[in-house]
């Protein structure tokens, strides 16, 4: 009698042929749901920014999604949403479908400052998000409108002194890293200025150039060639060492405020619920796209630094930062724990 051949049992089993069989065990919505992450992606992505075009994060955003669209092959389309210190941006991101085909571009400003500051922002980062990979981090400068007639930070500080509360300081938005990083700046000197919120960094770096308002804090990468040109004065850097786009900037600690390496940062996170496989796939990609030559180059020239963490790694460092950032904002004395 002819027998039947069988497969040996200790025969590795193809893991995407395992997960199907089990989707279809489950019925025919599960059997879908499968093949749709087996897929991935099989349509366009939206990107989620939650600044206005022109500033750092929105930059960095469309220079990832059209190394990403290549990686993906598909299309990355952006969607700016500012407004509320990027909050609006990053709650319609929580309440996107979490199906991997809407990403948001996340920075500390809405996933972890402006949550501290105001408590109903529309989304709990912890709960509502996935984080995927945080990308680049970078510190910032303070910075002056050269009709001020100060070329230090010391000088800045005795000219406030002598008139309280009528330089004004310019910000991307109330709650953001910008307001904070400057009111922080202001408790640690002893000095007082009047906050003047913007919609975005452009808008604000605008007003500076035309001496709406006096001070603002900014990121190298968009301000170094106005500085270099002469057009602003840039006199203090919260890194640990001097940026290398902005050499005769003192940082922070050579001031004599070593407590002061305040960092932005930004990474791409999705609505809680999307499938790991699709999370780890991005994750990937995105790490690879932040590690190639081409884009650690820019980024270190502009006095950033690349990242492209794991989500468990980026998860870990969100829960730092919130802890820190805590800190900073009762220093401030903005938001609920003032």
């Amino acid at each position: 009698m002819r027998q039947r051949r069988r497969t040996p049992a200790s025969a590795p089993a193809d893991p995407v042929r395992r997960r199907l069989l089990a989707a279809l065990a489950l019925g025919p919505s599960m059997m879908s749901k499968a093949l749709a992450e087996d897929r991935y992606p099989i349509g366009p992505i939206r990107l989620v920014i939650p600044w206005p075009p022109g500033g750092i994060v929105d930059v960095q955003g469309r220079m990832l999604a059209e190394k990403l669209r290549r990686a993906l092959g598909q299309p990355v389309v952006i969607d700016n949403r500012p407004g509320a210190a990027g909050t609006i941006g990053i709650a319609l991101g929580a309440r996107a479908r979490p199906d991997g085909y809407t990403l948001t571009l996340a920075s500390s400003s809405n996933l972890v400052i402006a949550p501290l500051v105001e408590p109903d922002v529309g989304y709990d980062p912890i709960k509502d998000l996935a984080p995927i990979t945080q990308f680049v981090d970078s510190p910032v400068v303070l910075l002056v409108n050269p009709r001020l007639g100060v070329d230090t930070f010391p000088a800045l500080v005795q000219l406030a002194k002598s008139r309280p509360g009528q330089l004004m300081f310019g910000s991307n938005g109330t709650g953001g890293l910008v307001h904070i990083a400057g009111e922080v700046i202001q408790k640690a000197a002893g000095i007082e200025m009047l906050h003047v919120p913007y919609k975005g960094s452009p808008q604000t770096q605008l007003a500076l150039l035309g001496n709406e308002v006096q001070v603002s804090v900014d990121f190298p990468a968009t301000c170094s060639k106005l500085v270099q040109a002469g057009k602003l004065k840039a006199l203090l850097f919260t890194g640990d060492a001097r940026a290398r786009v902005l050499p005769d900037v003192p940082t922070v600690k050579e001031l004599g405020y070593p407590d002061l390496q305040m960092r932005g940062w930004a990474g791409i996170v999705a609505p809680t619920g999307t499938p790991p496989q699709i999370i780890e796939r991005l994750h990937r990609e995105i790490a690879r796209i932040v590690h190639s030559p081409e884009l650690t180059e820019y980024l270190l020239a502009n006095g950033q630094r690349p990242v492209g963490s794991t989500p468990a790694q980026f998860a870990a460092f969100i829960a730092t930062e919130k802890t820190k950032w805590a800190r900073y904002v009762r220093l401030a004395g903005v938001g609920r724990d003032r």
